[in-house]
């Protein structure tokens, strides 16, 4: 029977392949590709390689979906290098929190994939990039992953029944809220994106010996940015573009100082789930572009970058410094043992 699905299971150590999953995401596409250079020999005796041989091998992915609560919850622990967990109580929502601090061993993955007629398993796949898109429809996720190795399987695994309560609800652009500096935004934002991307230094995980990577990948740096589109349609704005144009909203001219300022998305599902996501960069800089032309209405684009210099206050008081905080509330049990 031909099928098309992706599923989905954290690994207890990276490269080493699950045999179940959590879930079958919601994905609207699904790219492996593999990675690695054959190696040649050219010698004088021929104008084309005569000999062939195989280099390092590893597979990219590229993936994209559709965002409801219950599911993301995985992809953001696959780019974040910590995780708390603290359990509801019953009938309520567990609570989730994903955050970044300075492990440079991200969580791994086992992925399964059905294609129509064949099927794959791709081991040791690590989320190196996340990103969220928001427009006025349904909100959607992206993504980029980098797996160990692939291999052929006969049969998919039967997906595990749902949480009590699992609410399998697309999340839709009027259940989003955003706040600049703790207030809510002067003007309605037509585009939101929040985006987290790892560098993961792959090359020192290849090494005489295999062709393979042989040690999981350490994450380098980390960059983490809100941008939205809005209008000027009032003179509330104003503070904001000071801010990043001159450092200060209360500055007439560029002062030597960087504009920080916090940032938050909110998703509340109007579904009666009691779900919830908050996402914060709880000290970010911020840059504007604006322009005029014609009679337009003035556009207006900012972008935030986090600093990890925020402080947060997870649900059991512990204080972090952090770039970015992501407060999940669903109906999923503890990811980091599931």
């Amino acid at each position: 029977m031909t099928e098309r699905k992706v599923g989905i299971k954290r690994e207890a150590t990276f490269g080493t392949a699950e045999s179940t999953i959590s879930f079958y995401s919601e994905l609207s596409s699904f790219n492996p590709k593999i990675e690695g250079e054959n190696l040649t020999r050219e010698t004088l005796s021929a104008r084309a390689p005569k000999i062939v041989r195989p280099g390092e091998y590893s597979v990219s992915i590229d993936f994209e979906g559709f965002s409801d609560l219950e599911r993301i919850g995985h992809f953001l622990y696959g780019v974040s290098d910590n995780y708390k967990f603290t359990g509801g109580s019953t009938g309520q929502p567990n609570t989730h929190e994903f955050y970044g601090g300075v492990g440079r061993l991200l969580p791994s993955f086992t992925i399964f994939a059905a294609y129509d007629e064949f099927m794959r398993k791709y081991s040791g796949a690590i989320i190196n990039n996340l990103k969220f898109d928001m427009k006025k429809e349904l909100i959607t996720f992206s993504g980029k992953a980098i797996a160990k190795t692939a291999s052929e399987i006969t049969t998919m695994p039967t997906e595990p029944t749902a949480p009590q309560n699992f609410k399998d609800t697309s999340l839709a652009f009027y259940e989003v809220g955003v706040k600049i500096n703790n207030k809510d935004l002067p003007a309605p934002t037509q585009n939101l994106t929040i985006e987290i991307e790892n560098e993961i230094k792959k090359d020192l995980a290849f090494g005489l010996g295999s062709r393979f990577m042989q040690i999981q990948p350490p994450a380098q740096s980390r960059t983490v940015t809100m941008e939205l589109d809005t209008a000027v349609l009032n003179d509330d704005w104003n503070d904001f573009i000071k801010l990043a144009e001159f450092g200060s909203s209360s500055a007439t001219t560029p002062e030597y100082s960087v504009g920080e300022i916090p940032v938050s998305v909110t998703i509340n599902p109007m579904d009666n789930s009691s779900n919830e996501l908050t996402m914060t960069l709880p000290a970010a800089t911020i840059e504007v572009d604006y322009g005029i032309k014609s009679t337009d209405v003035i556009d207006l684009k900012f972008k935030f970058v986090g600093l990890q210099k925020g402080t947060v206050t997870l649900t059991d008081n512990t204080q972090v410094t952090t770039d970015y905080y992501v407060k999940l509330k669903n109906h999923m049990s503890d990811i980091s043992s599931s």
